[in-house]
């Protein structure tokens, strides 16, 4: 159900807070909301959303450079707090259609520690790394850092980068040393091309892979566990955290898993592409310029339903009492009342909308009756 108005907006206030049963619910059994979203027509942000397809059990992080402005990388996982991060010297990188071009040395970091990915890889005791990437050359090296989680040059979690004409990985465990060594490497690696690289580690056989476009380049054992991890850790892209181990060219996606994604897997979010491209019902081919705020409830679990739009701090919702819903296949079934909400007002979207005088309000919805009314 589509609602589309061009109206003045005298009727939205800053201090509301935006309920997400608004269209649907002063809320008895209304069976499954499959997705939320609110555009200002008049604002056109990003040209791409979440791919639609892509492998999302297990995901920790998701920064998918479809920002095409600004400081800010945005973690679009839906996963936790958001794990956003900043560009620290935007003059040496260029935004593209759908990703990033770091043209010379800089530092793409989060502000505080990656506790979550790190905490949620200590538990399951296994990792995948994912990058979309074209390297500027075929000389960097030392590794230089694609994707990090780490202190400095001497001491890290897990890290993901290029080693001249290879790709490199490294991981700390308890049989390693504190820099993650020894490095494991995969070629071929091409500065003309777009390529898709995943490393996976599992703990509980000690198994490590990389994998370039889809095709395993490597296989071993990296014995030991990750009990030793600081979990305080920062997430960095493009370089280390002391700035000498920059790395540069243009990436498109990253992403984190606590788990070993299976060769379907892989294989599923390698045919997605580095953008979003998918058919199915979820955000691969949706419209986002002009886009507010979007939920697409495959959450699974808990009581948030997070605001995966990337646009602005994100405006999560909090369901009153999880025992009147229950989690279905990519939607939420509401079956007696309650109210799902955001914690402070939507000034983001009520702002957006009395500024270009439009609205557009979405739902993919399936009642539970058609008795009820009020409207619900």
């Amino acid at each position: 159900m589509i609602l589309t108005y061009r109206l003045y907006l005298t009727i939205f206030q800053k201090r509301f807070s935006l309920l997400i049963m608004i269209l649907l619910a002063s809320t008895i059994n209304i069976i499954e909301l499959n997705g939320y979203c609110i555009e200002d027509n008049n604002h056109p942000s990003r040209s791409t959303m979440m791919c639609g397809g892509r492998v999302t059990t297990g995901l920790q992080v998701l920064y998918d450079f479809n920002e095409g402005s600004g400081s800010i990388v945005n973690d679009v996982s839906g996963v936790g707090s958001p794990l956003n991060l900043t560009i620290a010297n935007t003059s040496n990188t260029t935004w593209t259609s759908g990703g990033l071009s770091i043209n010379s040395g800089t530092i793409i970091e989060s502000s505080s520690g990656a506790d979550k990915v790190s905490t949620a890889i200590q538990n399951s005791n296994e990792v995948t790394m994912e990058v979309w990437v074209k390297p500027a050359n075929i000389t960097q090296s030392g590794p230089s850092r694609i994707m990090t989680i780490s202190e400095d040059s001497g001491d890290r979690n897990c890290t993901l980068g290029q080693d001249g004409s290879s790709y490199a990985a490294r991981l700390k465990t308890t049989t390693t040393a504190s820099n993650g060594t020894p490095t494991v490497t995969a070629a071929p690696l091409f500065s003309t091309q777009l390529q898709h690289v995943v490393y996976t580690w599992n703990g509980n056989n000690g198994t490590e892979k990389i994998y370039i476009d889809g095709i395993e380049k490597y296989s071993g054992t990296r014995g030991g566990n990750i009990t030793n991890w600081n979990t305080g850790l920062k997430l960095a892209i493009a370089n280390e955290f002391v700035n000498d181990r920059f790395w540069l060219g243009e990436i498109k996606l990253a992403a984190i898993y606590n788990k070993v994604l299976t060769i379907g897997e892989l294989t599923t979010n390698y045919i997605e592409g580095s953008e979003c491209n998918s058919n199915s019902n979820s955000c691969g081919n949706r419209v986002t310029s002009g886009l507010r705020v979007l939920y697409d409830f495959n959450e699974g679990s808990g009581s948030s339903v997070y605001d995966v739009s990337g646009i602005g701090n994100p405006l999560n919702l909090t369901i009153a009492n999880t025992s009147n819903t229950s989690w279905t296949s990519g939607g939420l079934s509401i079956n007696s009342g309650t109210i799902i909400e955001s914690s402070s007002g939507a000034d983001k979207v009520s702002t957006a909308i009395q500024n270009s005088n439009e609205v557009t309000m979405e739902v993919w919805v399936k009642p539970a009756n058609i008795t009820q009314s009020g409207p619900s």
